[in-house]
This record gives structure tokens, sequence and C-alpha cells, in this order.
């Protein structure tokens, strides 16, 4: 996390997603006091247990506390969960884009833009972002414009970030914690609060050589918070730094205080004590920072969220007046601001301006960008390319004058920590390759493309909410008849092509999971987006020893006779025995006000009689047995003598069913033989028996079965009476040589010390990166099943993330998968 992200504190609190709920109180509190780390897990339990409310705004929230401190695989993969859910707030789909763009997978990052686009048509930034996915794939082709390598003597685990030429050396901001005193704490990273630091190179003058190891600058330059980045006038006579104060601000409804961004100056050299004094342009109402001064001082750059503006924040200019004035700020114009964010100006020879954006055309994240200044008019931006560029956050450019390298920061993967700082050198911009002539050819009529509407949904696991691929979807359609069929793909998704104003139902089944539906029609269709399906189908697992409660099954009292209150939730059940190969034990259980025998009595009767029912509607006698439990097995305390009110007796008196056993399909049988569809096949409902698309989905309401109090975990099957935990190994591919992609689930340590880790049972191994000893679980030779283990993995491991490996050496994601798709 960077102080581009503290800058933006108050644009990212007006556009959360979630309101607060009242089961979320206290994680909603660490929220907006930027206490994210505190408050995932408090959203995760929510998760687990709450109402699918409360679960819906907590799956919605850990996507932005983990995009906002920066974790953007475990961000990407709760906004994930989050597009599933029904009136899912546009943002999710546009945060969701920005981490498909940052993890380079730009076919999914133009899919969730467009998406957003669909649900927000007023907003142009959706529609803009799909664009750059298309526009990028030449820069993606162009060859490397630099080289580059990490400062590995100046990094640490902690950021390290905004390189600037000082004196002798590189002076830069870093939030390490060193672990001497009793240092402060900055909640929202729980790293350190920025401060200054200084290294020269080991061979005077030369910036091309390793850095000596660095050196806190005194207190002078840093104070009790963020201190950084820092700009200097020529011949350092004047320095103008970003800070934050703990100065009296206003406080919000909720009591809470916003510490903004300002800028401070003083003079060096002069042989006085450096006394830092903050310019007027700061206010307690919006950040001031990112200062870039020109070498005479009279002009100054800067990054501010002012209202006014473009977007987050803009680049501003302002000139010095004299008298320690300024004069109003000017914004630098749509040429270089955008509805993104403009951050980190540095000013090279009063002419260069180089900044970081991410609302500009670029790989992902921030990027870099060069601009000049010409007869008083900006030029317009241009990419600085890879590999200073990549789908990550690139910022902080200290180019070397006359030269063609220098120092800039970066959180792409391999690094030593969150942010670190890289060297480049032989910087030059790639020519792309010049379109070969095209032989005349006889003109050819080309007919219009016609577009097809298309929606698009995904097929879950109703517990974990994780994907479920090769799912068989079957829509239907009822105006005509019609019935297609497709397979859900790795993440989940499925399409199908579809019409306005018509009414469709969707269903999808798979093997040993019970099957869910839903009905959905559109007023009208863009068919330039898939549009999305209002909802996920849930397929719920079930397993040998699995017990599930009969909602609504209501007798008279005393007695054993169904009643018709009680035929729909029967017959679910019967459609249920139907369409899945299981035998089941029915059981009955009465609360305790009775005697002991007659409750036994009783309940063997009621669960006779509704064996008996479900008999009568076809159901083969030798795939279900009565049982009667009476008072045996209650689920709360209500025993014998135990006053309790009815909604507590009430909850005793239910009806349950056990699955005892899971057949095969017979082939051909009915529907229940999913091997015998296809993706594409194109059938029609009379190729169906009846009731097919009849199922416990949300078209029809309310599930009419719940799993019961006394139901084993879902990752939980059993054998014979003996609960078994099955632990699924991970997916270990052989790679061709020494190119694949790996998982990291933890740092172990420096290289040199014995490296120790519990790897839980999994395949992992140890390697050296930048001086450090990493854990990494498998080798794998796709992206797709990467992206798989590590959604598995991320129970045992929170903030494991996939890395990219090649001849031994980290490489971007992006640039293995042009090798591994």
């Amino acid at each position: 996390m960077k102080i581009k992200a503290i800058i933006l504190i108050v644009v990212f609190v007006i556009s959360g997603i979630s309101e607060m709920n009242a089961s979320n109180k206290k994680a909603d509190r660490y929220y907006k006091m930027y206490k994210y780390a505190k408050a995932i897990p408090l959203y995760k339990k929510s998760v687990s247990v709450a109402d699918e409310k409360s679960k819906k705004e907590a799956v919605e929230k850990l996507g932005d506390c983990y995009r906002l401190i920066n974790n953007v695989q475990e961000a990407q993969s709760w906004y994930s969960r989050a597009v599933t859910y029904k009136n899912v707030n546009p943002m999710v789909f546009y945060y969701l884009g920005q981490t498909y763009m940052t993890t380079g997978q730009y076919d999914e990052a133009k899919s969730a833009f467009l998406q957003y686009a669909a649900l927000a048509p007023s907003d142009p930034k959706g529609r803009i972002l799909a664009q750059n996915c298309d526009s990028l794939q030449p820069l993606l082709k162009l060859p490397d414009a630099a080289e580059i390598k990490n400062l590995a003597a100046v990094n640490t685990q902690f950021s390290e970030m905004g390189p600037v030429f000082y004196k002798e050396g590189l002076l830069f901001a870093s939030d390490r914690l060193t672990g001497v005193g009793n240092e402060a704490t900055f909640e929202w990273t729980n790293s350190g609060f920025y401060d200054l630091y200084y290294a020269e190179p080991r061979i005077f003058g030369n910036f091309a050589s390793d850095l000596t190891e660095s050196q806190r600058m005194s207190k002078s330059f840093n104070q009790t918070f963020h201190d950084g980045p820092v700009s200097f006038t020529a011949g350092y006579n004047t320095a103008y730094l970003t800070r934050t104060v703990n100065a009296k601000v206003v406080k919000d409804k909720d009591n809470f205080r916003t510490n903004r961004l300002k800028v401070f100056s003083a003079p060096l050299g002069d042989g006085k004590k450096i006394n830092f004094k903050a310019l007027p342009l700061n206010t307690d109402e919006y950040s001031v920072g990112h200062a870039a001064i020109s070498g005479d001082g009279r002009k100054m750059i800067f990054s501010s969220d002012m209202p006014g503006g473009y977007g987050g924040s803009d680049l501003y200019l302002t000139e010095n007046t004299g008298g320690g004035k300024w004069s109003k700020p000017l914004n630098l114009g749509t040429a270089i601001n955008t509805f993104g964010n403009e951050v980190f100006p540095v000013w090279m020879n009063d002419t260069t301006l180089f900044f970081s954006s991410d609302g500009l055309m670029g790989y992902g994240g921030l990027d870099i960008f060069e601009v000049h200044l010409k007869n008083g008019q900006w030029g317009k931006p241009v990419n600085m390319l890879k590999p200073l560029n990549s789908s990550y956050d690139d910022f902080g450019m200290a180019f070397v004058p006359g030269k063609k390298m220098g120092f800039f920061s970066s959180d792409r993967p391999g690094g030593k920590g969150s942010d670190d700082i890289y060297f480049f050198k032989n910087y030059q911009r790639p020519e792309p390759e010049k379109p070969k002539p095209v032989e005349k050819k006889p003109e050819v009529v080309v007919k219009p493309e016609v577009k097809v509407n298309m929606t698009c949904g995904y097929v879950l696991d109703k517990k974990s909410r994780l994907p479920l691929e090769d799912a068989t979807v079957f829509l239907f359609k009822p105006g005509t008849g019609e019935v297609l069929v497709t397979k859900s793909d790795a993440s989940g998704l499925y399409k199908f092509p579809v019409d306005p104003d018509t009414r469709y139902q969707a269903k999808a089944m798979k093997t040993q999971y019970f099957d869910d539906c839903l009905g959905f029609s559109y007023p009208a269709l863009n068919p330039d987006i898939c549009q999305p399906v209002p909802g996920a189908l849930l397929l719920e697992k079930y397993a040998v020893n699995q017990t599930f409660t009969l909602e609504n099954i209501f007798y008279d009292l005393g007695k054993w006779n169904i009643r018709k209150d009680a035929e729909p939730s029967l017959n679910e059940l019967v459609r249920i025995m139907q369409q899945h190969p299981i035998s089941i034990e029915l059981s009955s259980h009465t609360d305790s006000r009775a005697s002991d025998a007659f409750n036994m009595t009783l309940s063997q009767r009621r669960a006779e009689s509704a064996t008996t029912y479900i008999i009568n509607h076809g159901i083969d006698q030798s795939r279900i047995t009565a049982k009667g439990y009476g008072e045996s097995k209650l689920v709360n305390r209500c025993s014998n003598g135990v006053p309790c009110t009815e909604a507590e007796h009430q909850a005793n008196r239910r009806t349950e069913f056990k699955i005892t056993s899971i057949g095969t399909p017979e082939p051909g049988k009915d529907n229940l033989d999913l091997l015998r569809y296809r993706d594409g096949d194109k059938l029609t409902i009379s190729q169906f028996e009846s009731g097919f698309f009849t199922c416990s989905g949300r078209d029809q309401g309310t599930t009419s079965q719940t799993p019961a109090a006394t139901a084993p975990p879902k990752q939980t099957v059993t054998t014979g009476a003996t609960p078994q935990t099955t632990v699924v190994p991970a997916s270990v591919q052989s790679v061709s040589g020494e190119t694949y992609y790996t998982i990291q689930v933890a740092a172990a340590g420096k290289t040199g010390s014995q490296p120790s880790f519990d790897f839980k049972g999994e395949p992992g191994f140890f390697k050296e990166v930048n001086g450090v000893t990493k854990c990494f679980v498998g080798k794998f030779s796709d992206f797709k099943t990467a992206t798989a283990e590590k959604s598995r993995l991320s129970g045992k491991f929170p903030g494991a993330f996939p890395v990219g490996f090649k001849d031994g050496n980290v490489i971007p994601l992006s640039e293995l998968r042009k090798i591994l798709p």
C-alpha cells in the first residue's frame, strides 16, 4: 500500500460499495477507521454465518478491504463471488475489472468493465477501460523498452517508493519497521509510517552500480506520521515535502477524523536548522501532495482530490507569487487528467513531466507516462511501456538527466516487499512493426457482422460460493418449447443467446449436487455486452449421511395424516428423488411435551405416513425407510420439564431425510444421465420428463429443504458410520523445464538461515527470490489450474497468490501467460 492510497482516502470511502448492516457493525467500524486487517476476519465470519443480505454485504466489503491493502488476488476472489449475487452494486464489476487488469487477464477485465457500463450507462469509464483492453494489445507485442533490476540493497519486505536524486545519492520513502525502540504502526497496513531514507552508489557517481545500505534521514525530514515523497529546486536549495500531520481536522458524523496530505517546504544548505513550514495551499477539506517543483522554485505541479477535478485525483499547476504566497491552482486539463487518478508528478528540466495514471491507456494499475511542455502547452502523454510499466502499480520516476537510465517504484510480483525501487538502463522506445504491403485482391463484399444478444451467468457451490466447472446448464424458452444446453467453464461461467422481452428459465445440474433454477427476462439488450443473469445458480453438494430438514410439514395435534399444506414439501422431495439416484431414511421428530413412549409411536406413524405419500407418487419402496425418533434427538434445550417458547418446541417438531446411499444413474433413463448432453445441444421440452424445469430455485420461491442443524459440513464425507475428512492434494502437473506457475504461500526468512515452514500436507518447496527464501506450493503448466489451486489454498494459507517462474527467475504473470496460457 502506498501514499497514493492515502491521497484517495475520501474517494474510496465515498465510493465504498455496501451500506452498514447491524450484523457487521464492528467490522464496518474498523472499515471506516481504515483498519482493514482487523475488519477482514469479522467480514469472513459474516460470510459463513450471516443471513443472505449480510453475507452479500460482507463479500463485497471483503473485496474492498483486500483492494485497499493492495492484495489484488484476494480482492479479485471476493469480487468474483460478489458479482454472483442478485442486484449487485455496479461498482463491484468496476473493481473486479481493475483486478483483472492488474493480473493481466485483459479479456476478463473487458467483460467486467462492459458489465459495469451496462449497469451504469451514465458513467463513461466502463466503456473507456473496456476499449483500453483492446487498444493495449499492440503494446503487449512490443519488445522491452529497457533493462531493469530490483535494488535489493535498499528494498525490504515493506514498501520503498518515490526515489529522487539528492546530493550524491538517492532519497526515497519507506514504511519499514526496524524493530528498534517503540515504533508507531500505521493500522491501515500494519506497517510503519513512511520516513525518508538515503543511499549512495557504491561507485561514486555511478548510479548503475549497487547502492550502499540506506540510512534514515534526520528528524528535520522525518516526523511522527507519513513523510514523502520529496522534491528539490536546482542545487537542492529548497525541499518540498509531502506529509500527514496529527492536526485538528473536522470530524464526520461518525466521529472519524481524516488527515489529509499536505505540502511543506524548507530552505536547505544555509547552515540554519531545517524547519519545514506548511504551504498556504494546504487545507483540511482535501489533500494536496506529491509536489514537483521547478528548478527555479517558481512553479509547482501537485496532485489533489480537490473539488472540481475530472477524477479521483488530478494534477494542478501553481506559481509562487512571492511573500510565501501561491497562485490559485490551475488544473492541467483533460489531455493529462482523467476520470481516474493522476499522481506522483516528477518535473525534469522544467519541460518534461513524468507522472502516473490509472485512467490513461495502460497495462493495468498505475502506469508511468511522459509528457512535454512546448510553447506553454502540454503535449499528449506517452506510456513509457514495459518493463518500466506492468499490469501492477508503477510510479515515482527518477530519470538521470542526459542518460537513458534511472529509477522507479513498482509493486509487481517478484519483489522483496509491497513496493520496491527498480533501476533501469538503456531506455529506448521500440518502434512498432511497419505493416507489410498488402497485395491488392479483388474486392470481396463482406456481409455486415450479425451481433447476437448474449446472457452470462455463473454456477457456484451453494455453501462455499466457489465456481463449479462442467455443470450442465439448460435454458428453456417457454414460448417456443426450445431447450438449449451448455457447460460451465472453470470460472463457473455459462453463456446463452437470448431475445428481449422473453421469459427464460435456466436450470443447472451436476452429479451429486442438488440442482437449482431461476427465471429471468430482459426488457432490452445490448449486443456489445454479455447481459448478466440476475443471480447465480447455486448447487448444493450432497453425500451419504447428510441430513436435510423438510420445511412446512405440519400435523394436527396427536395425528399423523398428511395435511394439504404439507404436500408441496413432500412433492419437492419426490422430485429430488426422481432426478437424483439417492436412497433415504425419512425421519419424524416430536417435542418433549408428552410421554417418551407416546412420542416415539406418534413420530413413527408420521414418518410412515410421509413415506407412504412418497411411494404413492412413484418412488420405489426400496429407496426409502421410515424412522420415528420421538423426542430422542432434540435440537435445543427443551427436554422434559424445561420451560420453552412455542417457537423452541416447533424447532424440535420436524421431518428430515438423511441420504443413506447414492446410486448410479441408469444411462438414458429420463434426464439423470448428464453425459448424454453436450455443449451446444438444441432440444425441445418434449424430450424431458414432466416437471423437469420445476425445482427449488429462486424462480419458484424459497427452497423447501435446508440443511439440518445436525448435518455434517460439506467438506466431510462418511464411510460407514465414521465421518472422514477428505484432503485434496495439490494438482502438481509436469511442466517444461523451469518455466511454470506456482503458488506463493509465505516467506521463510532471509537466505542463509535454515528454512522452516508447515506446508500442512501440501507439496511445498522453498526457493530463493531476491535474497529471501520463500515458500511455494505446486508447479503448474497453465494459468487456469494455478488460479484454481490458489483459490483452494487460500483457506489454508490466507494471502496466497500465483507467481510465474522462467529459467528459475520470477517473471510477471502477463509475460508467462504468453508462454503457458
